[in-house]
């Protein structure tokens, strides 16, 4: 259904398993650890200690909340964040490799994007973002 492209650290992977199995509950100082793309799509992958938030970005989705200058033929591309939608995952990945990890969180992320659909922007203008139409899109790497 949705094409998964992943940027995650095996490194800060397994320093994030360790902090599970060690800390009671979190600092909540997060670190990025990477992110997952999918379409228009961005998860930013970010490390809490004791649990992981995917903080969702959106492509093509001008807002004024960011620009990303990373596409030589469209620079100042738009992104917004879409902190409604991000997703918040206490479960523990202590005894997890990195792909049953991935093959989880595609999992988790298809299921989340196909119940929540899309948001509205809380920027000017006020307007309907449809997540579904944008995971589909082809890959671009903003």
């Amino acid at each position: 259904m949705f094409d998964f492209v992943w940027d995650l650290n095996e490194n800060e992977f397994k320093n994030f398993k360790e902090k599970q199995r060690t800390y009671k509950e979190s600092n909540y100082d997060g670190g990025w650890i990477g992110n997952v793309r999918c379409g228009l799509l961005c998860f930013d992958i970010i490390d809490f200690d004791t649990f992981l938030h995917f903080d969702l970005y959106v492509g093509g989705v001008n807002t004024g909340y960011g620009y990303s200058d990373r596409l030589k033929d469209q620079p100042d591309y738009p992104y917004d964040f879409c902190s409604t939608h991000s997703l918040h995952i206490e479960d523990s990945f202590a005894d997890v490799t990195i792909e049953e990890f991935k093959v989880d969180m595609e999992r988790r992320i298809a299921a989340h994007l196909l119940e929540t659909k899309g948001y509205f922007t809380d920027r000017y203008p006020i307007r309907y973002i449809d997540l579904i139409e944008k995971a589909n899109k082809e890959l671009l790497p903003w």
